[in-house]
């Protein structure tokens, strides 16, 4: 079953491991990338088949200093390897925290008791769900549609409701296109579209994203269009 949340129990170290490799570190994360293949192959032989067994193993600080007792491994390097891991999982983001959704359309959402993206996915993640959501709402496709975009970006790491909302108001308005975007152009439509509408308040260049194309590049494609 397609869940807002990644399924970590179908995702390998060895994506894990290749993903950090080709991603452009912070100065803090680069321990990460250090004896690399070595280390990801004791975590292998600790029993630790995907990222939920890694995400359990690392759980807490106590589970990491036994980890790194057992291992060998720096615990340094473990709470480090812990936030990557945890970075990926995308964060509810309530609804009317979005710019881009009518105040009367979160009003009738939240009668429904949905109040945040990730309740919000449950109901509008296939064609069908959408036009049974429509209907129920009395909206237009087109708005219903709207909502399953906004979801489907939230899932992209750091993507606040406002750069959320700067997306949707672009070419790039599902992870499957800024998965397929060329960082340079994206970089130039987003520059000219917040500078003349303003959804952003935050700073972002070239090289955010050349990172941020490259990161969507990990989060699976869940939302049927």
């Amino acid at each position: 079953m397609k869940s807002y949340y990644l399924d970590y129990k179908n995702m390998s170290l060895q994506k894990l491991k290749e993903k950090i490799k080709n991603t452009e570190l912070l100065p803090s994360q680069k321990i990460l990338l250090e004896k690399i293949e070595e280390r990801f192959e004791l975590i292998e032989s600790k029993n630790i088949k995907n990222m939920f067994d890694l995400q359990e193993a690392l759980k807490t600080k106590n589970k990491i200093t036994d980890f790194a007792k057992n291992s060998g491994l720096p615990e340094d390097y473990l709470i480090v390897l812990r936030r990557e891991v945890n970075s990926y999982q995308p964060k509810p983001r309530k609804l009317n925290e979005f710019q881009c959704i009518k105040k009367e359309i979160i009003e009738k959402l939240d009668k429904m008791g949905i109040n945040d993206t990730a309740q919000l996915f449950d109901i509008i993640a296939t064609k069908n769900s959408r036009i049974n959501l429509a209907k129920e709402l009395d909206l237009k496709y087109d708005e219903v549609s709207l909502l399953a975009k906004i979801t489907d970006v939230s899932r992209l790491r750091y993507v606040s409701p406002n750069f959320a909302t700067l997306l949707i108001n672009s070419e790039y308005d599902t992870a499957e296109r800024v998965q397929k975007a060329d960082h340079n152009k994206l970089y130039e439509d987003l520059t000219n579209i917040n500078n003349k509408e303003g959804y952003y308040k935050g700073n972002f260049g070239l090289k955010d994203m050349k990172f941020f194309v490259n990161d969507a590049k990990f989060i699976p494609l869940v939302i049927e269009y």
